[in-house]
């Protein structure tokens, strides 16, 4: 171990023949004596990210138990810690208010002020842009931060010859007026906050001396920090490296990108540790496949798997479970995928936006549905299908439509019910003096039966997204008070906009093999590490398209950019190949020839770091034709009908028959089955449009008026038919109907005036309705037919009678089943005449 004075910082060259978990522990228990206490509270620890902080709290506390003693006391923090542990730190507002300020910013400004910025700001039609640009902007300032700046210091950076400065400055105009209202909350500009905090950083009173561990790239705004603490406490930088690399490291420990560029990573058996797969879901069973060549060789607690690319990590936890092995992911879950959330989000949606879609995915969510079952004793079942037929009858475009036709309608007896309730929950919210207390009292009402056991993993990350999501909630109830928040999305945006920052964390199976991302593997001390995901753009990684800050902008501003991100990955790599060359260890690599949706990607640069001599072999080892090592199963259905009900459920027996019932099992036995007996339908809720069913039988109601029309009056009689028609719309679908429905009337219409004409033409030629909507009855081998004969006409000059059936298509409109029709004789439409002439179907 070497140690190479620098000012009042040290850079201490830790070397790499052991895991780094390892060499910091012993560096920071150099001696330990048995049941002698170790303390290290006056020792501040710097890891690159919070796991690695765990995972070298769970090695300190490990070694001293082995030796018969405890930890004391300890401190471990990730780099952002020196500038956000300030003593004005209950200035710093919470994001809620945050991104509430940034909103009410972005409201009071005209868009078209700010041309460069907002170029299509003309064709604005809402205030949807505000809400995304605020996190756009939360983000920006954020990452200019990382350099040490705010963004007016960073046009004087940039300078007036840069291409884009005058969408720049126009930025710097918006953060002069965010910091302004900010300041009117009684808060501090965060991002100025920490930058003040990185210029005058304050330690806690019992700090000594300071541990930078293994951390590869701390920001520019770290690093300020720490150069002001070194002037009075004592900084000591841990590089897992040998000291004869030292011309290969900064100052503060970060690789140096004209070192690492050419720095040969040698990978052991290349030709066994280097595999390729076809997508994410191959890289997972190429891994599966190595670990199982050598089962007996590592234990599971052994293994260590890094997954920079977390489109693999679903099939991997499928995958492990194959060889007995339980996988787990350690990063945080995000609180906007727990079913709290999805509440919320329906909730919302309903609340600002009343439409029929929102009405229906509100109710059909799984905790709403749970509620109006077990409080309001509804069948869910039957709401389901009350909703689906109102929808296809109706054609609802918002609930209102719900509310005002249902009252009409005495056949959707528990959606009316139903509607009722929403009705309340909509109320309640409107007449809120405190939107927040309507939301809570909401989902206490939802949630109120929910019993909760410390036993169940799903009861505790349910508890964890509560208490985050409860943050949420009091993070917005603050802000709406500073701010003097009314409008309804805004509010409603504030409370998202929380939630996806928000994350909480499930307990570890016992025994379970983390999935850990890239920065972390550096810190572990499997003997086995298989690492998937090397590809471009991953590792290292790159923003592809950044529309604010692309890498020409990085360099100028201090921040990190691709080329700095390569030296850290191709360092880390070397990390953890040199942690493993024993025989008793192994490390391999996998990388994908597509992602998941299907596109091409390269493998990783650092891969082709090798020496010049096996650069064309291992160009062809990358890039040569692979087949799956799990063929793609074809497509199937995604269940199997089985036609046949169970035995304690017997068939119904058939006893009666519509005549249109009975062509449908003359064209298929088997749809009718479906159809007839089992009672399937084919129904949704989100039809657009009035069908052909619907508009067969708009027009067969109005021409049964036709039977007390007696006038050869083409215009009279089509007079007659449109009012009709009209009439008949208007009782349905209220006075303002959905567009479809007024183009099908108005296609109705068109249709009834020629109608009108034939029907002139009838009269005047000596033909009259006998009769209309006929009833049909006769029995056919016990069983019944019923129908209807939609018009009997009697011409007395010629002693005839004619039987007229309406039709309004000319041809089949669905072909779902042609095929499957293929070999049925086509007169089952002749059948269907057979039986309206000749009811005993003789």
């Amino acid at each position: 171990m070497g140690i190479i004075n620098i000012m009042t910082t040290e850079r201490i060259f830790i070397g790499w023949d052991t895991p780094v978990v390892e060499k910091v522990r012993e560096f920071l228990i150099p001696q330990i004596k048995e049941r002698e206490p170790v303390d290290l509270s006056a020792t501040l620890i710097i890891v690159p990210t919070s796991e690695a902080g765990r995972k070298l709290r769970h090695e300190l506390a490990l070694y001293c138990s082995l030796h018969n003693t405890t930890l004391l006391s300890t401190t471990i923090v990730t780099p952002s810690f020196l500038f956000t542990n300030s003593t004005e730190k209950t200035k710093i507002p919470p994001f809620a208010v945050i991104y509430g300020t940034w909103v009410k910013t972005l409201t009071a400004i005209n868009p078209q002020d700010y041309s460069h910025l907002f170029p299509l700001s003309s064709r604005i039609t809402d205030n949807n842009w505000i809400y995304s640009t605020a996190l756009e902007l939360i983000d920006l300032r954020e990452t200019v931060l990382e350099g040490g700046y705010l963004l007016h210091e960073a046009v004087k950076i940039l300078g007036n010859d840069f291409p884009e400065i005058e969408r720049w400055k126009e930025l710097t105009q918006l953060e002069k007026l965010f910091i302004t209202n900010i300041r009117r909350t009684g808060y501090e500009d965060p991002c100025e906050a920490k930058k003040n905090a990185a210029v005058n950083p304050c330690l806690p009173d019992n700090i000594q001396r300071i541990v930078v561990a293994a951390t590869p790239d701390p920001s520019p705004l770290a690093l300020r920090a720490l150069d002001s603490l070194a002037k009075k406490t004592s900084v000591e930088i841990l590089i897992p490296a040998p000291e004869s690399l030292k011309a290969m490291f900064d100052e503060w420990g970060r690789p140096l990108i004209s070192e690492w560029k050419k720095f040969p990573l040698e990978i052991p058996k290349p030709n066994i540790n280097i595999h390729i797969a076809v997508n994410p879901a191959d890289q997972s069973t190429v891994l599966i496949n190595e670990l199982m060549r050598f089962p007996a060789k590592f234990a599971p607690s052994e293994i260590g798997i890094g997954v920079p690319d977390r489109s693999v990590i679903p099939h991997l936890l499928d995958d492990l479970k194959k060889i007995m092995l339980d996988g787990f992911d350690p990063a945080q879950i995000p609180l906007q995928k727990h079913r709290i959330s999805i509440l919320f989000s329906s909730y919302a949606e309903f609340i600002t936006n009343p439409s029929y879609k929102n009405t229906s995915l509100f109710l059909r969510n799984a905790d709403v549905l749970a509620y109006l079952k077990s409080e309001q004793k509804i069948n869910t079942v039957i709401l389901l299908k009350e909703l689906d037929e109102f929808q296809n009858t109706y054609l609802p475009l918002s609930f209102d439509n719900i509310r005002e036709r249902i009252k009409k309608d005495d056949h959707f007896v528990v959606l009316k019910k139903v509607s009722d309730w929403l009705t309340d929950i909509y109320q309640a919210y409107e007449k809120s003096n405190n939107p927040i207390h309507a939301i809570r009292n909401f989902f206490m009402a939802i949630m109120k039966n929910r019993t909760l056991s410390e036993k169940k993993e799903e009861d505790i990350e349910f508890k964890e997204a509560a208490f985050a999501f409860d943050e949420a909630l009091h993070q917005t109830d603050e802000t709406l008070g500073k701010l003097e928040i009314k409008d309804k999305k805004t509010i409603f945006s504030i409370i998202y906009a929380c939630i996806k920052d928000k994350g909480y964390n499930r307990r570890k199976p016992a025994g379970s093999v983390d999935l850990e991302g890239w920065l972390e593997l550096l810190w572990l001390d499997s003997p086995c590490l298989a690492i998937t995901g090397m590809n471009e753009g991953i590792v290292p990684y790159s923003k592809m398209a950044d529309v604010f800050i692309p890498d020409s902008i990085r360099r100028k501003l201090n921040l990190p950019d691709s080329e700095q991100r390569y030296a850290r990955d191709a360092f880390i790599t070397t990390v953890l190949i040199k942690n493993r060359l024993s025989e008793n260890k192994r490390i391999f690599f996998i990388c994908g020839k597509k992602n998941a949706n299907g596109d091409p990607i390269k493998p990783s640069r650092l891969l082709f770091q090798c020496d010049d001599n096996q650069l064309v072999e291992r160009a062809e080892q990358l890039f040569h034709d692979i087949t799956p090592s799990r063929p793609v199963p074809p497509a199937s259905p995604g269940f199997l009908l089985n036609p046949v009900p169970p035995q304690n459920n017997p068939l119904p027996q058939i006893s009666k028959l519509s005549v249109t019932t009975f062509r449908d099992y003359l064209t298929c036995p088997f749809r009718f089955y479906l159809k007839h007996i089992l009672g399937m339908e084919r129904l949704c809720d989100d039809k657009q449009e009035p069908d052909a069913l619907d508009f067969g039988i708009l027009i067969h109601d109005v021409m049964r008026i036709l039977q007390d029309v007696k006038t050869d009056s083409a215009d009279a009689i089509f007079s007659s038919l449109e009012h009709e028609t009209k009439k008949i719309i208007t009782e349905r679908f209220g006075n303002t109907p959905p567009i479809p429905v007024i183009a099908a009337m108005e296609a109705a219409i068109k249709r009834l005036q020629k109608a009108a004409e034939v029907q002139a033409k009838l009269f005047a030629d000596g033909w009259k309705i006998y009769k209309s909507e006929l009833p049909l009855k006769a029995e056919i081998e016990g069983v019944t037919i019923i129908g209807k004969i939609d018009r009997i006409d009697i011409n007395e000059k010629q002693g005839k009678v004619r039987i007229i059936d309406y039709k309004t298509a000319d041809s089949p409109t669905n072909n779902l089943f042609k095929e499957h029709l293929a070999g049925v004789p086509d007169n089952a439409k002749e059948k269907e005449w057979r039986l309206y002439s000749d009811p005993s179907g003789k």
